[in-house]
């Protein structure tokens, strides 16, 4: 998925974008659901498509199929994402869109992919507030 998200990158221009600013790239969380298996070695393709973004993050949807049964859909992935500085800090989703020239932005996303971004940010806040258990501090 990593490889078809930069080819997806350098396809559309952004990469070169990226390299300029000095920004990359992170995923923050993504869900995926396998619907067939694929056999070892077994030729696929992934369809890779932006789907939209939020104040902070933007969402891409990779599709797996297989290429010797008319495209018969494998896994659907949800990658969730933020641009970074090698400096350090987060891209703005605003400075991001105005760099790679502001795209259209894709029709709404499903209410289940918004919801399932609160619950992660709501698990981020939760965890943000926990310690790691003692015998991993101590070390």
């Amino acid at each position: 998925m990593d490889i078809a998200r930069l080819d997806f990158m350098i396809r559309t221009g952004t990469f070169a974008t990226l390299l300029r600013n000095k920004w990359f790239p992170v995923v923050a969380a993504e869900t995926i659901q396998f619907h067939r298996a694929l056999l070892p070695f077994e030729r696929f393709y992934i369809e890779t498509r932006l789907i939209g973004w939020d104040e902070r993050t933007f969402y891409v949807r990779q599709r797996f199929s297989r290429l010797r049964v008319d495209g018969e859909l494998v896994a659907d992935a949800i990658v969730r994402g933020i641009m970074v500085r090698r400096s350090g800090g987060t891209i703005p989703m605003p400075e991001l869109l105005k760099a790679i020239g502001n795209p259209p932005r894709p029709e709404p996303m499903p209410a289940w992919i918004e919801d399932w971004a609160r619950a992660m940010d709501a698990n981020r806040e939760r965890l943000k507030q926990q310690k790691a258990p003692a015998e991993f501090r101590d070390r």
